[in-house]
């Protein structure tokens, strides 16, 4: 019984940290002088509490609409005042609430979000913004593996995204950009991510 109550109090006490933690993040204005490292400090920390954590995914996935971070996450990947290390810290905490965990990715998918992703990786190119297209790739990667076998039909949007993503790496080629060859060679060298592509 003490162990069912500490276990409970934990949650209790995630949950509590999580909301704390997102009301810190300043919302997203026009000025980019709002766009400080201090939202992605936190940014970063609540998707290492994301991580394989379903009930900080739970937590993050059911908050009030006008305090939502996910939906915080996606709009800051195609706010082009945000700074390009904020949306790195952006795209690691989408990565963390979606993967594994099948509500987040029906959420993604009602959102638009998966489109969002592209935007934010073509834009990426476009800009250079070269580590966002690599933690984009990889995320991306990352979360059609976590779905492998699970019966969820919006994984095929994931997928579609990530074979976008390798087809446009390849059309790059020799890419004067490390990241990008580092983004490729890490889809390339896991044979279970290449069946996503293989199986297209």
């Amino acid at each position: 019984m003490s162990e069912l109550k500490s276990q409970t109090l934990d949650h209790t006490q995630i949950s509590e940290l999580v909301e704390d933690l997102v009301d810190l993040i300043p919302t997203i204005s026009n000025n980019a002088n709002d766009i400080s490292a201090t939202p992605a400090l936190f940014a970063g920390l609540l998707a290492v509490l994301a991580q394989n954590n379903p009930a900080v995914q739970e937590c993050l996935l059911n908050q009030e609409s006008n305090n939502h971070f996910l939906a915080h996450c996606l709009q800051t990947l195609v706010n082009d005042n945000a700074s390009e290390t904020y949306k790195v810290k952006c795209v690691g905490a989408v990565s963390s609430i979606v993967r594994g965990y099948a509500p987040a990715l029906k959420y993604l998918s009602q959102q638009n979000g998966v489109e969002t992703l592209k935007q934010c990786f073509d834009a990426g190119l476009q800009k250079k913004e070269d580590k966002v297209v690599e933690r984009l790739a990889i995320a991306v990667a990352n979360v059609a593996l976590s779905f492998e076998g699970i019966p969820v039909v919006e994984k095929t949007q994931v997928a579609d995204l990530l074979n976008h993503i390798h087809d446009t790496l390849i059309e790059l080629n020799e890419s004067d950009s490390d990241y990008h060859s580092s983004a490729l060679e890490y889809i390339q060298s896991n044979n279970d991510i290449m069946k996503h592509i293989d199986n297209k």
